[in-house]
């Protein structure tokens, strides 16, 4: 799939009340045969949906785990997973 044909969008929300989005994700979501992928660049985490409200909605889920995974390990992360940790910590408000 060509870039041409990748449609942007920005997450601005999670759907949890206890995680509020200081500054939306930016996310391309794209068709792939009969199924849609959406992926984060700056995260890179991608799902899968029948259509592009679903996949939107597992990589909120995907986001969502991996908030709470790199939180709880954030004291053993690699440089990779620190950044990803960092840069969730800067854009997600838990209340």
């Amino acid at each position: 799939m060509s870039e041409l044909e990748k449609t942007a969008y920005f997450i601005g929300n999670l759907d949890r009340p206890e995680l509020n989005l200081r500054s939306p994700i930016p996310i391309y979501v794209e068709a792939a045969g009969e199924q849609f992928v959406a992926y984060s660049p700056d995260l890179e985490e991608f799902a899968v949906g029948l259509d592009h409200q679903s996949a939107i909605d597992e990589l909120k889920e995907s986001i969502i785990a991996v908030y709470f995974i790199l939180k709880k390990d954030q004291s053993r992360l690699g440089p990779i997973q620190q950044n990803h940790w960092d840069y969730l910590r800067r854009i997600i408000l838990e209340t």
